[in-house]
This record gives structure tokens, sequence and C-alpha cells, in this order.
């Protein structure tokens, strides 16, 4: 079959010697920022171990990383660009289950199998999609599952009574937070207060008032990095 192989153009390189381009959309800014440039360090470890293998099908690995600014719609357009305009062989999905959600359509709706290995929402996989590959050994919503555990291991007088859940509105931490209330309810658990707040949200005194009125004996916040630091402030 080799034999019967047309000569490649001198400017054209073959096929087994061209590298595999992955892309990704990351965010290496805004909100999601810092684990958005911790993603971008694993993928760049993993080409590079991989072309120290010898790369894929014995072809090297080149990476095309572009910042979605932790905005779900620039990461999906970046994915529309990588695969209808970069054309490239494969991609590598963002960090958060807010961005893997439209950016995993987007590449399905292309054919492109979606590897992700940072969006454990169960959103992420309800969707009937069978492109997405989660490069984790469990969903994101069971990864309270040993704290749950632990609460309710305790012994009975010092285990808490009552607790309060306050959540980021996203798909991630609401999936944590909805299995970790059900396991603690389960548990014989009474929760006094089921707050959801939206993103971008900074004053959380209100918030911490009603928790403080209640005076629950625990209390869950379901957050991202800033809102963390906000809630703690308050």
């Amino acid at each position: 079959l080799a034999a019967c192989q047309p000569a490649s153009p001198a400017t054209q390189q073959p096929v087994e010697q061209k590298p595999i381009i992955i892309g990704a959309s990351l965010p290496l800014t805004g909100d999601f920022g810092d684990p958005g440039s911790a993603a971008k360090k694993g993928y760049e470890i993993w080409a590079a171990m991989i072309n120290k293998a010898g790369g894929l099908l014995g072809r090297k690995v080149e990476l095309k990383i572009v910042d979605n600014a932790s905005d779900k719609d620039t990461a999906s357009a970046d994915y529309e660009k990588l695969i209808t305009v970069d054309k490239v062989d494969l991609v590598a999905g963002p960090f958060s289950s807010l961005l893997v959600i439209p950016t995993s359509e987007v590449a399905a709706k292309h054919g492109y199998a979606f590897v992700e290995p940072a969006g454990g929402s169960p959103s992420v996989f309800n969707r009937g999609l069978n492109n997405v590959f989660f490069a984790q050994p469990a969903q994101g919503a069971r990864q309270a599952d040993a704290f749950a555990l632990y609460i309710l291991g305790l012994p009975a007088d010092k285990r808490p009574k009552t607790f309060a859940v306050v959540t980021l509105e996203d798909t991630f931490t609401q999936g944590v937070m909805d299995r970790l209330k059900g396991l603690l309810t389960d548990g014989g658990l009474n929760m006094v207060l089921d707050k959801t707040y939206p993103e971008g949200t900074t004053d959380f005194s209100d918030i911490a008032t009603q928790v403080a009125d209640l005076d629950p004996d625990l209390i869950l916040g379901g957050t991202q990095t800033t809102d963390c630091i906000g809630q703690i402030q308050a």
C-alpha cells in the first residue's frame, strides 16, 4: 500500500511525521484562574511525558491552549474555532463543570471525543452525550462522602443534630451538596437552612445573619475559591 501512494509534495509533511495537535480552552484568568493554570501545567506535563515515551502512534504531541477567562460563552466559541478553523486533531476539556457542560456539546456537534479531567457534576453525564470521557475515578458528587461518613460515625453525644447549607449556584458544588444533604438527612440530622446564592455574590452578611439566628450545630458551605473567602469573612 505504501508503494502505491503518490509521493508527498516537498512542502507537505508525511502524516506519520506530523504532530498530533490537541486543543483546549482553559480558564487561565477570571474566577477559575488558579485551578485553570494548574490544569494547563498538568496538560503540559502529560504532553512532555508522552513525547518522551515516543508520542501517540509514533507522532509528537503539541498542545494548543487558549484562555477563556472563566467565561462559558468564550469557552464554547474557543472550541468551535479549535475544531472548525484550527482543525486540531483532538480536544481536551476545560476546568469546572460550568465550562465542561457547554463545551462538550460543541465537541459532540462536530463528532469529537471530549476527554475532561475536571468536570464531575452529575449534569455533565445526564444529557445523553456519548463523547464525554471523564478522567477521574468517580463523579464529583461523591467528593463529600468521606466527610458524611465521618460525621455520621461520631459518637451520639458529639454528633451534630442540626446543619445549615449555603451553596453557590453552580452545577459542580450543587451536585456535591445535594448528595451530602441526603446522606446527612438520611443519617438522622435535621437540615435547618438550605440557601443558594448566585455567582458573583460578594456580600454574605444577610446569609450570615440567617445562619447565626438559626444557630446550627454544623455549617456546610458549597463554594468555589472566591466566595469561600467571602463566607469566611462574613
